[in-house]
């Protein structure tokens, strides 16, 4: 018994630290302020109009592609529509072996504010998809349209765009617009944005904001895992116009290092996508993604309701609008929430102080130190699992159960049975017919199978 109480409180123990180093999804995520639809800088027609129209002839944006080249020259286009005269295309190449390259493209343009040596924000939203086999064929395309991923990302951002440019609001910052390229295979064109940035335009770079599949359930606003300034200043934009801007609280160990950000040791869902490449070099981030993680199974969800269509055939605008109907509203908060922040007095000093103050836990990401914190919280639990049985052994003692004892009837009377043994011994012939032996059963007096006797 003892050997199956100490087996129950180690499986206690491990189930415990399990879900000590893995917190559920909680379902605070959810603003906290008054939300309203009143506020949208950009109306949501505009956006679903520019979703529309960048779909429109260009499902197939597969990477490193024409495909993808006619989709980076449309980007280019309407830039220069917008009067971004340096809008250009940037051709990048990925060597894979001497005899084997990729060329992919990054679509630039910058709204310039006009102050000299002005600190420079990045927005970023990849365009292109997995549409069909690439790679030489090594990678197998899923005719997805990418419609929700990242479509609505980039409508979002050419919005965005047409607004400074048309507007032209008074900005103490520049703002680098950027499609990237070969964001479906491993985000290799933000890899390649960033290697191509000078020393002095990384000095000037305050912070990196991506989107990406805008359309979701909610839209999360991911900034660091750790207190920062700009993480209070987007929520003061989010509450002073009624945006439904949800903050991801969902937390795991550490899966893979591939997304992981230098000096948060658990990946979250808001994680992946371009900006690590900036945030693991020193550069504040913000992360906008759509998504629902107000459940408990620790999942990347995009919806409550219905399955994630992201890299599948499932990805199209019938299918965003079915299963998102609210996704220019997602949108309209996007953008709503940039414009509104850009045009705050607050914000350059907010990403300076982000910036300059950049935390410096890497330390945190040696794998051995969590191995140890296994051991520790393991070891704690099993010690106050222990203590708790001890407490109920001293309370409740454990008593064994006497032997089992055999009852023996002795019918001829007890003179030549053995009474030191721990049987209990009936002697039914000396029994008196008024003792009643066997309840309901006549004791020597009539035998109930023989209707002779009295």
């Amino acid at each position: 018994m003892g050997k199956i109480k100490k087996l129950i409180c180690i499986v206690l123990c491990l189930v415990a630290s399990c879900f000590a180093l893995t917190a559920c999804a909680a379902t605070d995520g959810a603003p906290s302020h008054t939300v309203s639809t009143d506020n949208y800088v950009i109306p949501t027609e505009k956006l679903e109009e520019k979703l529309e129209s960048f779909l429109d002839g260009r499902e197939d944006r597969t990477t490193y592609t024409d495909a993808e080249l006619a989709a980076a020259e449309y980007l280019r286009d309407e830039l220069y529509s917008y009067g971004y005269t340096d809008a250009s295309v940037d051709g990048f190449t990925v060597i894979e072996s001497e005899k084997v390259s990729y060329n992919g493209r990054n679509v630039t343009a910058t709204y310039r504010s006009g102050e000299r040596d002005a600190r420079n924000v990045i927005i970023g939203a990849y365009y292109d998809n997995n549409y069909s086999p690439s790679y030489n064929g090594k990678v197998a395309g899923t005719h997805s349209h990418g419609a929700l991923s990242n479509g609505t990302g980039v409508a979002t951002l050419l919005a965005v765009a047409e607004y400074l440019a048309t507007e032209k609001p008074e900005l103490a910052i520049d703002v680098s617009i950027v499609f990237f390229g070969a964001g479906a295979t491993s985000d290799i064109g933000a890899v390649k944005y960033y290697e191509s940035l000078k020393p002095a335009e990384l000095a000037r770079t305050v912070m990196m904001i991506e989107l990406s599949r805008i359309g979701a359930d909610n839209l999360y606003a991911f900034s660091d895992a750790r207190k920062t300034e700009r993480e209070a200043f987007f929520d003061r934009i989010a509450a002073d116009n009624g945006l439904a801007v949800y903050k991801p609280s969902q937390k795991s160990p550490i899966m893979t290092e591939l997304y992981a950000l230098q000096g948060v040791p658990f990946y979250q869902w808001a994680q992946s996508g371009m900006f690590p490449v900036f945030f693991n070099n020193g550069i504040p981030t913000l992360n906008l993604i759509g998504g629902n993680w107000e459940t408990i199974d620790l999942t990347d969800r995009e919806s409550a309701s219905s399955g994630n269509v992201t890299m599948t055939a499932r990805d199209t605008f019938a299918e965003l609008k079915a299963a998102h109907p609210d996704y220019a509203d997602n949108m309209a908060i996007a953008s709503t929430l940039l414009i509104k922040s850009f045009t705050d007095a607050e914000f350059v000093d907010t990403a300076i102080y982000d910036k300059a103050n950049f935390p410096d836990t890497d330390v945190l990401m040696m794998r051995w130190i969590w191995y140890l914190v296994v051991l520790c919280i393991i070891g704690i639990g099993y010690a106050a699992m222990t203590l708790v049985n001890k407490r109920l052994a001293d309370k409740y003692p454990y008593k064994p159960l006497p032997p089992p004892r055999n009852i023996k009837m002795a019918v001829f009377g007890m003179d030549y049975e053995d009474k030191n043994s721990d049987s209990i011994f009936v002697d039914i012939k000396s029994a008196a017919p008024e003792d009643d032996i066997f309840p309901g059963v006549p004791n020597n007096v009539d035998d109930p199978f023989d209707g002779n006797k009295k």
